[in-house]
């Protein structure tokens, strides 16, 4: 915390601030010098010449002389550049345990494990786990209209349990709606079999009755006995199929203006 005194700020410790508190109780002759020293676990001498430097320096006479001075087992600036140096050379992509230990087996280097930990993420070098995760990408947003993007993606599962052989799912997902365009099942998953979910081609007759279902969404359905059904809300449509290819069970399609679906 921060204790303003004059033109500036100084810096203390939570014990220093208690510290600070007890000795104006004492300055406002709400506390003893005694009472005091019990409170802080202190012997009278001690407090004697705390309370002197309070009142010789005040708040600052709390702050600890030590700090900011190097520390008494502070490594030397050169052997940390020389441990750093050796570490970026040869154990760059190693973590600070297994670079520590290379250290003592191959260059008869000593230094703790925590003492290389914090000069590597100092240096760059090595950055824990939670600094390396990577940054969470925002979900893009949906397109705003039908048919302006169709995701395709294709999935290996054992789709008929144990009544069918191992497969894969081709998947056609409008982006804007989720609804499914296009579901078919093959062997494996390949260049081929994408173009060929593309090359379906149904025609139905332009007869009154289906001109009236341009713009609508009709299922078409493969029987397993080779039959094609063309349906609109339970009613089977008159047509033909050109260009057909092997494809799924059931499927849906959009018509459009009597001609391809």
């Amino acid at each position: 915390m921060s204790y303003p005194r004059g033109y500036g700020l100084i810096s203390v410790s939570h014990s220093e601030l208690t510290r600070l508190e007890i000795l104006q109780r004492i300055e406002d002759r709400q506390l003893s010098q005694a009472q005091a020293a019990t409170m802080l676990g202190l012997t009278d001498r001690q407090m004697r010449r705390l309370v002197q430097r309070y009142r010789e320096h005040g708040p600052e006479g709390l702050v600890s002389k030590k700090r900011g001075m190097r520390g008494n087992h502070r490594r030397p600036e050169a052997f940390r550049d020389h441990i750093l140096a050796i570490v970026r050379e040869r154990y760059a992509d190693f973590g600070p345990t297994l670079a520590r230990e290379k250290l003592v087996e191959r260059h008869g280097l000593v230094v703790p494990c925590e003492t290389l930990r914090g000069w590597m993420k100092e240096a760059g070098i090595w950055l824990p786990r939670a600094a390396r995760r990577l940054p969470v990408q925002q979900p893009r947003a949906r397109r705003l209209y039908f048919g302006e993007l169709i995701q395709i993606d294709g999935s290996e599962h054992h789709w008929f349990e144990d009544r069918g052989p191992y497969c894969s799912a081709l998947t056609y997902v409008d982006d804007a709606t989720s609804r499914l365009q296009l579901l078919r099942f093959v062997e494996g998953e390949s260049t081929f079999d994408y173009m060929e979910a593309n090359k379906v081609l149904y025609l139905v007759d332009p007869s009154p009755e289906n001109q009236r279902l341009a713009g609508k969404r009709v299922n078409v359905i493969d029987y397993p006995d080779g039959r094609i059904a063309i349906r609109y809300e339970g009613r089977d449509l008159t047509g033909s199929l050109i260009s057909l290819l092997t494809f799924t069970k059931e499927r849906s399609c959009r018509t459009k203006d009597s001609g391809p679906c």
